[in-house]
């Protein structure tokens, strides 16, 4: 029996984090996405010298596009309304939001999505490929906190 081929190249990881980035541009033009990227980050075996990596890891923040708080939670809840039957309730409820990330994956396994907060708690080096502050989400929350 042949054995299963695991990880990607160095090479391989290269040309999908260019496509991760072009994707994340992608969703952030596409209006039928609630939720604009707002960071992506490597982390893990990407930031050593190997040139086998197991997997790519990428933090992900996602931030909401529509900017008013009251206006972004209607939208949201009426996606959730449209989304896939048949999910758990977490996933019901975070639909606008997981969206994004199937949408970022592409069908590509070699990617292991993580929230851009685990960086902080892990204290990990990462290196930020992606940025648009257009969306980011603690001017959003702050917002929504203050009326």
């Amino acid at each position: 029996m042949p054995k299963k081929r695991v990880g990607v190249t160095r090479e391989t990881a290269d040309r999908l984090l260019d496509n991760l980035r072009t994707r994340a541009k992608e969703i952030d033009a596409d209006p039928q996405y609630l939720y604009g990227i707002s960071r992506l980050a490597v982390f893990g075996s990407y930031l050593t010298a190997k040139d086998k990596l197991g997997d790519i890891d990428i933090a992900v923040e996602l931030g909401p596009k529509e900017r008013d708080p009251e206006r972004h939670w209607k939208a949201c809840d009426e996606q959730r309304k449209n989304g896939p039957r048949g999910q758990s309730f977490i996933e019901s409820i975070s639909w606008p939001e997981l969206r994004v990330i199937q949408a970022l994956r592409v069908r590509h396994s070699s990617f292991s999505f993580h929230e851009y907060r685990e960086l902080a708690a892990l204290q990990a080096k990462h290196v930020v490929i992606y940025e648009n502050e257009k969306f980011d989400r603690e001017s959003f929350f702050r917002r929504a906190k203050e009326g």
